[in-house]
């Protein structure tokens, strides 16, 4: 997997970019139905993964946020939420997600130890 500064990132004419004074680098595309808000909590430095310090929420036309491609629950197997954060598994799509409700980065540890709707801490 290339792993390239959000800064340096080019999605074409749909793109606003925001740097901050601490260095975050917020990246906005709009789409059709969506606004997708890629976030990198420590801008340029390593390691530019998804799922460790990127990471993208998503705003439907109504205004409400979501973190996966589709809106639906993440403990709806059929969204596949879950496999698009796991590392061992996924590319890092849905962590914010994981870190939102449950309020941990476990899975950067333990993640094929972990499931959604049951074991979602290590130890």
């Amino acid at each position: 997997m290339q792993r390239t500064p959000l800064h340096n990132v080019s999605f074409g004419s749909t793109l606003n970019r925001l740097i901050l004074a601490d260095g975050t680098v917020a990246l906005l595309r709009s789409g059709i139905a969506d606004l997708s808000v890629f976030v990198d909590i420590n801008g340029a430095k390593e390691p530019n993964t998804l799922g460790r310090d990127i990471f993208r929420f998503n705003y439907n036309k109504d205004g409400k946020i979501f973190f996966n491609r589709y809106g639906q629950s993440p403990s709806d197997e059929s969204d596949n939420s879950w496999a698009s954060c796991n590392p061992t598994r996924g590319e890092g799509w849905a962590c914010v997600e994981w870190v939102y409700f449950k309020e941990n980065m476990d899975y950067l540890h333990c993640a094929d130890e972990l499931d959604w709707n049951t074991k979602t801490r290590s130890g």
